[in-house]
């Protein structure tokens, strides 16, 4: 439920209601009974190193877009490994779908907003997780 708010919100991000202490990141999180920080962390880190690439210009725009295609099947995988919820495969294919729409400066922002409500999704795994 909470997946759907957080990727809407990709296109007009209101801050508060996706990283505030009762927000769409920590009520996501709280529904995530199997996914582990670890799996978490290993999506992000492969997103975060996109990004860095991609603002370095050793990847352009196709290239990425086709590493964050390809990221959806490995979430089906880890899935069906029983490492992560249909919920979080479902923010990915979803976040990667609402993304890959755009082009030039306005993909890179939606991906920006992306990274960064998928950080707050981290952040708050950690907290629930200790």
């Amino acid at each position: 439920m909470y997946e759907r708010e957080l990727i809407e919100m990709i296109d007009n991000p209101d801050w508060e209601k996706i990283c505030g202490k009762d927000g769409h990141a920590k009520k996501f999180v709280d529904k995530l009974n199997k996914t582990k920080t670890t799996q978490l962390r290993k999506f992000f880190n492969y997103l975060k190193t996109l990004k860095i690439k991609y603002d370095a210009g050793t990847m352009d725009e196709n290239d990425v877009k086709r590493e964050l295609w390809q990221i959806v099947p490995q979430t089906v995988y880890s899935y069906k490994r029983r490492l992560v919820d249909q919920e979080f495969a479902d923010f990915i294919a979803d976040g990667v779908k609402e993304i890959t729409k755009y082009r030039g400066d306005e993909f890179k922002k939606k991906f920006d907003v992306f990274l960064k409500i998928f950080e707050s999704i981290v952040a708050y795994s950690k907290e629930e997780k200790s």
